[in-house]
């Protein structure tokens, strides 16, 4: 009388095969969809410069503490922040340290948010070794972004707040 097990050997292989797809599955909550991904890269404020022909401005902002943040950020860390000017096309960071503007980042419950020279943020091309303004914050925070500008004219492009993902 014959057995009705399968052979060992064809276990093993059965098992070899399920396995990708089981690896899969235990990953999947660790995985960002396309639509979390295109939310990370997002800028959290855009200003276009030329409305600082007409003075000084100042425009609140918040660090994202939603659901889907959270999973972008348990998925890949903390993000850096940083202000950075880009050129009209959106191709290009600008050398934002040598622009003629007055840049004061206040936190709504109070303080100044100190604001360091940095690079440029990822999937920007830059030919400056500082193009942007790196700062801390936590999400859910509330920031007051203050530009002044301190010539005649007024550059063309965007400033923008944006989150890098550096080890992504």
């Amino acid at each position: 009388m014959r057995s009705s097990r399968s052979p060992l050997w064809l276990n093993c292989v059965g098992g070899f095969l399920l396995l990708p797809g089981i690896v899969w599955l235990a990953t999947s909550g660790t995985r960002l969809t396309d639509d979390e991904v295109s939310t990370a890269f997002q800028p959290l404020s855009r200003i276009d410069l030329e409305r600082l022909a007409h003075g000084p401005l100042s425009v609140a902002f918040t660090i994202p503490n939603t659901a889907r943040w959270a999973k972008i950020r348990k998925v890949w860390g903390a993000p850096e922040l940083l202000i950075v000017a880009i050129e009209p096309t959106r191709r290009s960071v600008l050398c934002l340290l040598g622009m003629p503007f007055r840049i004061e980042l206040d936190a709504q419950k109070g303080g100044r948010a100190g604001l360091q020279p940095h690079g440029g943020p990822y999937g920007y091309s830059t030919s400056c070794e500082t193009s942007s303004l790196r700062f801390e914050a936590a999400p859910g925070d509330e920031l007051m972004l203050k530009i002044t500008n301190t010539a005649r004219t007024v550059p063309l492009g965007y400033l923008l707040v944006v989150s890098d993902w550096l080890h992504v």
